[in-house]
């Protein structure tokens, strides 16, 4: 297949200039993607892969998806006077686009108002200040000596910024980058019991802030009821529930969110990654009125809620709805998992297959390289993610059922070739 246009280096030119420019902070893959269209993607020498990646779960809609291009399309397009969408403008000019995606989200999911920003990392930085001043304004804590506390999971992933890497459990996150934020309170993710006995006995703590599934953490799902467990604790310690669903959320577990499984609602609701259709940097935070505690000045993003951000924001959850794509995820999930685990039964390498709708985590024998296991998936054209020895296969929501048993092939027999 023929290159885009400005895209004619040598492979060999590529990976010197990926060396030589690039920051170090992310290992660096041996291949280099240039094309893309739905589940596939292809690298410069047109070679063939199936996105079992998708953008760290930013592509529930897959590459491409025609209702992304015709947002972006009627963006760009000028009108008769040679005007057009706007772009940037200020926060405190409310634009059209702006209402009809906040009306779209917080009906779809059930809430008063949404605070739109950009990264996950910067809604989840969100979430904390409003469950902080929450806490203050609610007589939680105490607003002189700010001894407000937030309770949070090991093995947590909420991004990388210096506030959240303070309350990580990964050294690698956090060495070098101290000192660290005060004002967390770590326990065991899982454990219903720790979390409510916490609660009794410190006074102070004005939020939980939990992961329903923990994505980065290797595909780890909790007990059942133990989400339902939280969501009680919270209510009887009158404390709020702030469920970061940023890769779990919008039909990934097979279901709008991944709380939905459990049939609880959360105080402060966190959207990201996929509600920007894999194109725009787009996160939410919902939440009711009496939790939406800002006033003007204490918070804002340049970008946050521009244009073309709730343009896109408003196609995604419109194409969710209207294409049914929870319970595609939760069925051709279910058909995957099922393939999955009876291909790789015996499989030397593999300790465990897990996961919910189209987020599967196959965890690794203790000792097993993961980067071998992705490098083989590679040749074997396949993209995928280690999750801390999982490796952590997200498919588009839109895949097809062959191209999922494809996918499914494709493993096993990087498997097999990696023993």
């Amino acid at each position: 297949m023929s290159q885009r246009k400005g895209h004619k280096k040598s492979e060999q030119d590529l990976r010197r200039d990926f060396a030589r420019l690039l920051s170090d902070h992310y290992d660096k893959m041996p291949i280099f993607p240039v094309r893309a269209r739905g589940s596939f993607i292809w690298d410069t020498e047109g070679r063939q892969y199936i996105d079992a990646v998708s953008g760290y779960s930013c592509l529930n809609l897959g590459h491409r998806h025609p209702a992304i291009l015709a947002a972006i399309r009627d963006w760009l397009e000028p009108d008769e006077y040679g005007t057009g969408v706007l772009q940037v403008v200020p926060n405190v000019y409310g634009t059209p686009y702006l209402f009809d995606a906040s009306e779209m989200i917080t009906s779809m999911f059930g809430y008063d108002k949404v605070c739109w920003m950009n990264s996950g990392a910067e809604a989840v930085e969100t979430a904390l200040k409003l469950a902080r001043k929450w806490g203050y304004l609610h007589g939680k804590a105490n607003k002189k000596t700010h001894n407000a506390e937030i309770v949070v999971m090991d093995g947590n992933f909420h991004g990388r910024t210096t506030g959240i890497i303070s309350f990580s459990s990964e050294n690698k996150y956090k060495a070098f980058f101290g000192p660290y934020m005060p004002g967390y309170l770590r326990i065991a993710f899982g454990d219903a019991a720790q979390l409510d006995d916490v609660l009794a006995k410190r006074h102070n703590i004005v939020a939980v802030l939990i992961e329903p599934i923990q994505g980065e953490g290797g595909v780890i799902i909790p007990p059942n009821g133990y989400l339902k467990a939280v969501r009680e604790s919270c209510t009887r310690h009158d404390v709020l529930m702030i469920a970061d669903e940023i890769q779990t959320g919008l039909g990934r577990t097979g279901a709008l969110t991944a709380c939905d499984h459990d049939g609880i609602r959360p105080d402060l609701l966190i959207l990201g990654k996929s509600l920007g259709g894999g194109v725009e940097p787009v996160s939410a935070i919902l939440g009711n009125e009496q939790f939406m505690v800002f006033t003007s000045g204490e918070h804002g993003s340049t970008y946050a809620g521009n244009p073309l951000a709730t343009i896109i924001a408003k196609a995604v959850l419109e194409t969710i709805e209207r294409d049914g794509l929870c319970g595609r995820s939760r069925n051709l999930g279910a058909h995957f998992q099922a393939a999955l685990t009876a291909k790789l039964a015996g499989n030397p390498l593999v300790s465990e297959i897990r996961g919910r709708g189209l987020m599967i985590g196959i965890e690794l024998v203790p000792g097993t390289s993961a980067k071998h296991i992705l490098k083989t998936l590679l040749d074997c054209g396949v993209m995928c993610k280690d999750a801390h020895g999982v490796i952590r296969i997200s498919p588009p929501l839109t895949t097809d059922a062959d191209t999922l048993d494809d996918l499914a092939n494709r493993i096993a027999r990087a498997f097999t070739i990696a023993v």
